[in-house]
C-alpha cells in the first residue's frame, strides 16, 4: 500500500566526482515525474542532495558545507553513495543531514 502522492515534486541535486556519472543519474531521476533535478549551485535549495563519490575527502565535505551551512535542521536530506567511509566520516556526514548511505559497489540506478 502506497501513500498519497506528494503535492509538489521532490527537488534533487546530484553531486558526483565525474560528469558522466552525474549526467547518467540526473537523466534517470528526470524520467520520474515526481522528481525535478536541480543543477549544482542552483538558487533554489534541493530537498535531497545525492552525493556519489569514491572516497569521502575534505573536498567532498567542503561541497556538502555549501549546501548545509546551518546544520542538519536546515539542510537538504543527504543521501551518500561511496565506497567505504569510516565511522567518523559517517558521523560527520550525519551532522550535515545524512539520511541514507549506500555502498557504491552495491548500488544501481534501480
Amino acid at each position: 500500500m502506497s501513500g498519497p502522492e506528494p503535492s509538489h515534486p521532490m527537488y534533487v541535486t546530484v553531486l558526483a566526482e565525474d560528469r558522466l556519472t552525474a549526467q547518467g543519474v540526473e537523466a534517470h531521476l528526470a524520467a520520474d515525474e515526481r522528481v525535478r533535478v536541480l543543477a549544482a549551485g542552483a538558487e533554489q535549495p534541493p530537498d535531497v542532495l545525492l552525493v556519489i563519490t569514491g572516497e569521502l575527502e575534505e573536498k567532498t565535505f567542503a561541497a556538502l558545507g555549501r549546501y548545509c551551512p546551518k546544520g542538519p535542521a536546515e539542510a537538504p536530506r543527504l543521501v551518500l553513495v561511496a565506497h567505504r567511509p569510516t565511522a567518523a566520516q559517517l558521523v560527520r556526514a550525519a551532522g550535515l543531514g545524512l539520511v541514507a548511505f549506500m555502498s557504491r559497489e552495491r548500488t544501481t540506478l534501480a
